[in-house]
């Protein structure tokens, strides 16, 4: 959260039980904008919010009451604000104290692997023409381990190439970098032509105890069709985690790139609430610059 908080700063919020044992945290980002203050989702951070305990052994309804408790328990901490916006991770399933508070939501997809069955039936998960690409580049590239100052230099050209804007945040990025260096919580990798050694493509992803994160990724004009797959298979099963979560997309053509390893598609919440009626019809016109 340090380091991708740039415009403001983060707090977390606890929920205790009667016999003082921790059963949920809040983490938010917080930004004033404009004499307006606003819990936003942080740059770079696909999932935010609540993260539930569960005593052990608990019965179905016993579980949701559990959660119901837990969640309006921290919604009643939130320090007062003008606009609230979090996506949630996949693992939290229940909005409702959110609903009952006039709070919207929004179902968006992202794409989980489960690689504990191993590599070849994952390969055999693939979509045929991915896994084509894959065999096509083998023994023609390497994967080769990356830093900050000779990733982000490239990727920024590669966008500059197709004359388009650069969809991540530069400092954010460094900054990560930065507070993940040696904890081995960053991985970055580049796809380079064996014969030649030029970078075609790059890659970041992060990573906890139980999954990995897909990040960031970028190609060369010149790489051929597959290389960023193919960057991705390796570097996602080079990683010693369970799950792989692709942090989904609404863009249609990334989502089509994204279906094609054969993951699970499973929903999280975008969770919302404009709590001030004059930002109801000055948000579209904010959000560019409030989120920049």
């Amino acid at each position: 959260m340090d380091a991708v908080c740039i415009k403001g700063g983060w707090d977390v919020l606890l929920a205790k039980d009667g016999e003082g044992q921790l059963i949920g945290v809040l983490v938010y980002h917080i930004r004033k904008y404009r004499g307006f203050t606003f819990i936003l989702q942080p740059l770079m951070t696909a999932y935010n919010g609540i993260r539930i305990f569960y005593p052990a052994s608990m019965k179905s309804h016993k579980k949701v009451a559990h959660e119901v408790k837990v969640t309006q328990a921290l919604m009643d901490q939130l320090p007062p604000c003008s606009v609230y916006f979090q996506q949630y991770h996949p693992s939290f399933t229940n909005w409702l104290p959110f609903y009952w508070k006039g709070y919207k939501q929004s179902t968006r997809y992202t794409y989980l692997i489960d690689k504990s069955v191993g590599r070849e039936a994952l390969m055999q998960n693939l979509k045929g023409s991915l896994r084509r690409s894959l065999k096509k580049l083998e023994g023609t590239v390497e994967v080769r381990t990356h830093d900050y100052d000779s990733l982000w230099p490239m990727l920024v050209a590669s966008f500059k190439e197709r004359q388009k804007a650069v969809p991540y945040n530069g400092t954010a990025v460094r900054r990560l970098f930065e507070n993940f260096k040696g904890t081995g919580r960053l991985i970055a990798r580049g796809c380079h032509d064996k014969a030649s050694g030029r970078l075609l493509a790059g890659l970041v992803m992060a990573r906890d105890k139980e999954r990995d994160y897909y990040l960031i990724s970028f190609k060369m004009s010149e790489a051929p069709n597959g290389t960023v797959g193919h960057l991705l298979w390796e570097t996602m099963l080079e990683i010693d985690t369970r799950i792989t979560d692709f942090e989904g997309s609404m863009l249609k053509e990334v989502e089509y790139f994204l279906r094609a390893f054969g993951g699970t598609m499973t929903p999280h919440y975008k969770i919302h609430k404009v709590h001030n009626p004059l930002l109801r019809l000055a948000i579209p016109l904010l959000k560019p610059d409030l989120l920049g």
